[in-house]
Parts: structure tokens; C-alpha cells; sequence
């Protein structure tokens, strides 16, 4: 669940190419249809964005069955530290470049196969 076009199209041709069933949503509104609709096993959810904060989307999902991931550029920039504070739940962060690397990673090692 990202707003930014460009890292989802990035996202459907890296993991289209494992040839992996995935799904992207471009607001959080669409990505809380399509979790009600789809048993998804890991859901990646970006901080800022147009329609909310992704970490209240996660902590507002909390039941959610399969595993809740924050996606965030800087951990303390972008203010993930304080809203995690007080808050029991088990939620993964994970660097946007850090995802963005593993993908090319990903690519690259495609590419060669």
C-alpha cells in the first residue's frame, strides 16, 4: 500500500517477474477492501500517506491474520519512533531503500537466470 506510482510499478515489475500473486493499492482505503476481500500473508504499508498514517492503519488492523509491514524512508524523520511508543504490536519496519535495493536486487539476480 504505497501512494507513490512509480515505486508500485517498480514493485509489479520486479515481483511480476518471480511471477509471484501480489497486489498493490494506492491508498489506504483500497488496501483496507482488498485485506477484507484477500487472506494476504504479508502486507507492506507506507507512513505518509494521502488518505492517513500507515501506522495507525496497522495498529487499527491489529487482527489482521497475515503480517503487517511499515515501509518508511527514515524511521525517526518521519516520526515512526514516537508513534510506536506506549504501543504493544508486533509491526516490522522496513526502509523504503532498503526494500527498493532488495528488488534490484531481486531483478539483477532474474535477469541472469
Amino acid at each position: 500500500i504505497d501512494d507513490d506510482e512509480n515505486f508500485l510499478e517498480h514493485v509489479k515489475s520486479v515481483a511480476g517477474s518471480f511471477h509471484l500473486d501480489f497486489d498493490t493499492a494506492s491508498t489506504l482505503t483500497e488496501g483496507r477492501m482488498m485485506m477484507d476481500s484477500t487472506p494476504y500473508d504479508h502486507v507492506f504499508i507506507d507512513v505518509f500517506m494521502k488518505d492517513g498514517n500507515g501506522v495507525d492503519f496497522a495498529y487499527e488492523n491489529n487482527y489482521y491474520p497475515g503480517e503487517l509491514h511499515i515501509m518508511t524512508g527514515d524511521f525517526n524523520k518521519d516520526g515512526c519512533a514516537d508513534k510506536f511508543n506506549g504501543r504493544a504490536m508486533s509491526l516490522s519496519l522496513v526502509s523504503k531503500e532498503v526494500f527498493t535495493n532488495f528488488l534490484h536486487s531481486l531483478s539483477s539476480y532474474a535477469s541472469k537466470r
